[in-house]
């Protein structure tokens, strides 16, 4: 294992590991057991729909099929729970995409691509045609004035099991909530500033890059630059805030933590 930057379960319980390796010649993705006994892998130089460069999102449905946002390619890739082979790759056309960093999947099939460098999030049916392109906004309900100079990072996705969608926006340092049934227009909650307080009235970040949900609702931030695991309620609630880790390479701490 090189640079693992993302991770998810199937239905029986084997984790799926995405490597961010520079090079098509090493695994991109390793599958493992239960007991962390590697069952397979795939390359970026042969087992994609093109060379596979620099992945830093991965994520799976509810099939099983997953997904693997091919940063350095400007794409997004699908395969075959059934055969692990490849599916077929989107590019975000009409409008390409620039440095997707993640991918995230609701009950229903559809799917959701955090296109980081055009800064929107673009939703997609099972198939892969697109449903919607939203553009992450420049300032939002619940979020101080984002920093001069900053443009919003749609960095990492997760959906609920209502398919309620939250992005964690790296370059605005904060959280942004969509509606399950919206068109993805108007973030129906946000919070979040830059900084590294522990206490605030605000929630503070430092490029949150990744997130998960737990069956009880519970939201996992990976506060990057913080080097730290940030835990909220689903409104973003400070008084249910926890927080672990700090920067180091021992036990509990952690070292540019990319997702959760």
């Amino acid at each position: 294992m090189g640079h693992p930057v993302d991770l998810a379960l199937d239905s029986s319980g084997n984790v799926y590991i995405n490597n961010n390796f520079p090079s098509p010649n090493f695994p991109v993705v390793q599958k493992f057991n239960s007991s962390f006994v590697q069952q397979a892998e795939w390359r970026g130089n042969g087992d994609f729909g093109n060379t596979a460069s620099g992945p830093l999102g991965f994520g799976m449905n509810t099939g099983d099929d997953w997904f693997v946002a091919d940063t350095d390619n400007n794409s997004v890739q699908k395969f075959s729970f059934t055969t692990g082979a490849w599916a077929y790759t989107i590019t975000g056309a009409p409008t390409p995409f620039v440095s997707p960093k993640d991918v995230a999947t609701e009950t229903t099939g559809k799917f959701y691509v955090a296109d980081t460098g055009n800064s929107r999030v673009v939703k997609f049916d099972s198939s892969g045609s697109q449903v919607w392109a939203l553009l992450l906004p420049t300032v939002a309900a619940g979020t101080p004035t984002p920093p001069v100079g900053a443009t919003p990072e749609p960095y990492g996705i997760t959906v609920a099991s209502d398919n309620t969608i939250y992005v964690a926006d790296a370059g605005y340092h904060r959280i942004l909530k969509y509606h399950a049934n919206d068109d993805g227009l108007n973030p129906e909650a946000s919070w979040g500033e830059f900084g590294s307080a522990d206490s605030s009235t605000i929630p503070q970040f430092d490029s949150p890059q990744g997130m998960s949900i737990d069956s009880a609702g519970n939201i996992y931030v990976a506060d990057t630059g913080n080097n730290r695991i940030q835990r909220f309620d689903q409104a973003g609630t400070l008084a249910t805030r926890e927080v672990w880790g700090s920067y180091g390479p021992q036990d509990g701490n952690f070292i540019n933590p990319r997702n959760v």
